[in-house]
């Protein structure tokens, strides 16, 4: 008997059909409380000027139109929000449906604030206000009431295979973020056309279509959504008066005539809320823009004005080490060094930063980063930096190439767990591109719904 399973295995190795290397490879999962769970892998293969699916077919050409978005969807698409919908006129037409999500609900599903005044109210629904929350939700992914999972997971073949992967676990139209994967790089992407594209790929009987097509979630759901509008108005409630007034937290004096505010406003960084500040900085320095985020202490902005100094003094002295920084800002008209700070120091260790802290590691570079800067050109990002307090020497994260003559125009770098590849600079200026053997993120592999 044992000679025949043998022999039958051996039959199984010779007529097994090999995976195909030039199919689409989609997968398709939902998960959540008391639904059945879905999910199903499906193979897309070449059928002369189309892709077949079973008796389903899409074009050629719309799948390298897949490829072509997705490559190039490094940079946030310009107006982000608007591409959703929310614009300042939205929220106008909008109004009276989102005052209505307050009406007869005292705390609704947080019960942190009782029932709002018209003031506070009127004060929350400032575009500002929510335009930053908006940011903040895509971007921490701050879901964890939810017991919806869903992932698609889309595989093009080709000479530079790419994955594109559904991010967020929640039900949030479009599923923004995405991620996207080559061999040699991995990012985000908030750009709409992605799913758009992969929408004709899924089955029929999908419960993600809704989802994915995000036209009815953001025309409809998100301004009726209670639970929505109660937690914008619960977690920045607190930091909406202090935002407007940050002339009197102590020492401003001291910094206005040298800065200028152009934006405040409540923001989150992760389970954190303040008050962020987009500040204009004297030009003859090596930082022109600061992005100062003030988190908030029983109510309080927990920094004042000579923090914010003290992050600021620390920075422009750890830039000057680095001419290469000025030498590629002077290389374009349109370019600029911003800061980010938090509180009083020009970079704070957090989860966040855990794959960072591995890549600076690996760099060879002593201590913690001590300043963490983006060069922009125009509104986009260029590169994000950091940089040693103590000593000459800069990581490089992220890169996008650009027009220009500059070494780091050139540069294309994504540093990922799945591709850890970074630019490391030293002293004089002369970056090395380094690779470390990809690792894991403590941050994947998330809850998928309720089994």
């Amino acid at each position: 008997m044992i000679a025949g399973w043998l022999a039958l295995a051996a039959l199984a190795q010779q007529t097994a059909v090999p995976p195909r290397t030039d199919a689409l490879v989609l997968h398709d999962e939902f998960a959540a409380c008391m639904v059945e769970p879905y999910e199903h892998d499906f193979e897309w293969v070449p059928a002369g000027d189309s892709y077949q699916c079973g008796t389903e077919t899409v074009s050629r050409s719309a799948v390298e139109a897949l490829r072509r978005i997705a490559l190039a969807s490094r940079q946030e698409p310009p107006d982000f929000l608007a591409t959703l919908g929310v614009t300042p006129a939205a929220v106008e037409q909008h109004r009276a449906e989102i005052l209505g999500q307050f009406e007869g609900a005292e705390g609704y599903g947080l019960n942190k604030h009782p029932l709002p005044a018209r003031d506070d109210l009127e004060n929350v629904l400032r575009f500002d206000v929510i335009s930053q929350a908006l940011r903040d939700e895509l971007r921490y992914f701050r879901k964890s009431s939810s017991t919806t999972f869903v992932e698609i997971r889309v595989t093009l073949p080709g000479e530079v295979p790419i994955t594109i992967t559904s991010e967020g676990q929640g039900d949030t139209g479009w599923l923004l973020p995405w991620q996207i994967e080559t061999p040699d790089r991995t990012w985000r992407s908030w750009n709409i056309e992605i799913p758009r594209a992969i929408l004709p790929l899924l089955d029929a009987s999908s419960p993600n279509r809704y989802v994915l097509d995000g036209t009815s979630y953001w025309s409809d759901y998100f301004w009726t959504s209670s639970f929505l509008w109660w937690e914008i108005y619960d977690y920045r409630l607190d930091a909406i008066g202090p935002a407007s007034r940050y002339e009197t937290l102590p020492g401003y004096a001291d910094v206005a005539p040298w800065f200028h505010v152009e934006s405040s406003r409540p923001g989150s960084g992760g389970d954190a809320y303040g008050v962020v500040m987009d500040i204009t900085a004297p030009s003859d320095g090596p930082i022109q823009h600061v992005r100062w985020w003030n988190p908030l202490e029983n109510g309080t902005p927990s920094s004042s004005w000579t923090d914010f100094l003290v992050a600021w003094d620390r920075s422009v002295e750890a830039v000057r080490w680095h001419d290469w920084i000025e030498a590629w800002r002077l290389s374009g008209n349109d370019r600029r060094v911003r800061l980010l700070a938090v509180g009083r120091n020009a970079f704070v260790r957090s989860d966040r930063d855990e794959n960072v802290m591995l890549a600076w590691n690996h760099a060879g570079l002593r201590g913690e980063p001590g300043v963490e800067i983006e060069l922009q050109r125009g509104e986009q990002t260029a590169a994000t930096v950091f940089l040693s307090c103590d000593e000459p020497g800069a990581l490089i994260v992220s890169a996008i190439p650009g027009a220009g003559d500059h070494w780091l125009d050139r540069m294309d770098v994504a540093f990922h767990p799945h591709t850890p590849t970074y630019l490391r600079v030293d002293a004089s200026g002369k970056p090395e591109l380094r690779a470390m053997a990809p690792f894991s993120d403590p941050k994947e592999g998330g809850r998928r719904g309720c089994r």
